[in-house]
């Protein structure tokens, strides 16, 4: 058929590069977020920030060179056998990079990066009575393949990566200034989620976590690198292309357990794809 063409040229055009690759490194191919199928409303909250920036994606998108004559070759943009991978041809739109971030001569179409939401609530680990003041410092970042950390600013692209669950996540690892700790590993609480336009659109299950010492100056802990917390989609992977070309307000919460010592960090990051074969989080 001719969407399984494509889809075979999917596979030798991109799909193989690495998936460390990060901003500097132009994607040469990207998913075409504005093919979306029907009910997409279900699986990302109805909200006016989104569909406006869905919108004018598909206004931009229109003036791709490219992206009509695949489009016509293409009627459907999900697998109709079930087996997760998108049969969408791989289009110019401007919206949704796959394998890599736009590169620094991309064109990128002009999603509008909300503002904070203001109607996050407070830690659950406090409910009950008032919730203390933050006081642990919170950075978040993510791991090439090396296992190197880099720290994330507000704005940047983030990665979403496909897990062996057929689920999908955004990779976020923080770094957490414990004062006074000098165990080389220290057992935190932990909770991350993400939102859009105010809506809970990924969490974790993850309620406790290992933190280790990092190689920086001073008692600064991060994530232990064999294992993984993850801010999952709780949507099937086949769906992963409603969610790419987004801002996605990502929150990190740590706490000290059975200490008012707690801390969070939260950032508006774009979403781009990684990968669409399932890999394994810890790097097994």
């Amino acid at each position: 058929m001719t969407h399984r063409w494509w889809l075979a040229l999917l596979v030798a055009a991109g799909c193989g590069r690495p998936a460390a690759a990060r901003p500097d490194t132009t994607a040469d191919t990207v998913l075409d977020a504005t093919a979306v199928p029907d009910g997409v409303a279900d699986a990302v909250p109805a909200d006016d920030g989104v569909t406006a920036a869905m919108a004018d994606a598909a206004t931009l998108a229109d003036a791709a060179t490219t992206q009509d004559a695949v489009a016509d070759t293409v009627p459907d943009p999900l697998d109709a056998d079930g087996s997760g991978l998108p049969e969408v041809a791989i289009a110019q739109s401007a919206i949704c990079f796959f394998g890599a971030p736009p590169g620094a001569d991309s064109f990128v179409a002009d999603v509008a990066k909300p503002q904070p939401c203001t109607e996050v609530g407070p830690p659950e680990w406090f409910e009950g009575k008032p919730t203390p003041p933050p006081t642990l410092d919170v950075q978040l970042g993510w791991r090439d393949a090396k296992k190197v950390w880099h720290p994330y600013k507000d704005g940047d692209w983030a990665g979403l990566y496909v897990g062996t669950q057929q689920l999908f996540h955004i990779d976020v690892v923080p770094k957490v200034l414990l004062p006074g700790q000098t165990a080389a590993a220290v057992t935190v609480q932990v909770k991350t989620f993400g939102l859009i336009g105010c809506n809970t659109v990924a969490d974790s299950q993850t309620p406790k976590a290992s933190l280790v010492e990092a190689t920086d100056a001073g008692p600064v802990y991060t994530l232990d690198p064999t294992k993984a917390v993850l801010t999952i989609f709780g949507v099937h992977s086949s769906k992963i292309g409603q969610y790419c070309g987004l801002w996605v307000e990502v929150y990190w919460r740590v706490r000290l357990p059975n200490t008012d010592q707690w801390g969070e960090k939260h950032l508006i990051l774009r979403t781009y794809i990684v990968n669409m074969i399932p890999v394994n989080p810890n790097g097994g």
